[in-house]
C-alpha cells in the first residue's frame, strides 16, 4: 500500500495514538505500533506514515492484524448465514446475532487477532491494559467475554 498522506489540523498534543476510520485499516502511533511488537513481535501488517500536525509530523502507521483467527465457537455461538442477492448476484453473509464465543483452546495466547467472518480487531485484556499503563489515548475497547451487560474500556 502507498502511505497515506494525513493532516491533522490541530496541535499536536491533540493527536491520539488510534484512529480506526475504516474497520479495515486503522492508523496508529508509533508508541502503539511499538508496544504491540513488544508484546506480540511481527503480528501487524503496516504501512509507516507520518500525520502533519499546525506543530509537528508524528510518526504513524496504518495496519492490519497478521493473525487472521477462526476462533468462533460455533457450539457456544449461533450462527446464521444468508446469501444476498446484490446486483443480480449472490453474496454469502455470516452473522451473529446474539453475539459469539471465542474458542480458547483455538486463541491460545494471541494478544491481537482479526476474524474473518467479522469485522473489527481483537486484542487481549493484557494488551489493552498495557495500553493503558503506558498512557495510550484514543482506544474503545468492548469485551467480549461479557454475555450481560458488556464492558467497555476507553483509552
Amino acid at each position: 500500500l502507498p502511505a497515506p498522506d494525513v493532516i491533522f489540523k490541530g496541535p499536536s498534543k491533540d493527536v491520539v495514538d488510534f484512529y480506526d476510520l475504516s474497520k479495515d485499516v486503522p492508523f496508529i502511533s508509533d508508541k502503539l505500533f511499538k508496544l504491540i511488537e513488544e508484546v506480540d513481535p511481527g503480528s501487524l501488517e503496516h504501512v509507516e506514515f507520518s500525520v502533519r500536525a499546525k506543530d509537528a509530523e508524528l510518526p504513524f502507521h496504518a495496519i492490519m492484524a497478521h493473525r487472521i483467527l477462526d476462533v468462533i465457537d460455533p457450539q457456544r455461538t449461533k450462527v446464521v448465514v444468508k446469501d444476498e442477492l446484490v446486483a443480480d448476484q449472490y453474496f454469502r453473509k455470516v452473522e451473529f446475532p446474539e453475539g459469539f464465543v471465542f474458542d480458547n483452546d483455538v486463541l491460545g495466547d494471541a494478544s491481537n487477532f482479526s476474524i474473518i467472518d467479522t469485522s473489527g480487531w481483537y486484542w487481549s485484556k493484557d494488551l489493552i491494559e498495557l495500553a493503558r499503563a503506558r498512557g495510550v489515548r484514543g482506544l474503545y475497547a468492548k469485551s467480549k467475554a461479557t454475555s450481560s451487560e458488556p464492558e467497555f474500556a476507553r483509552l
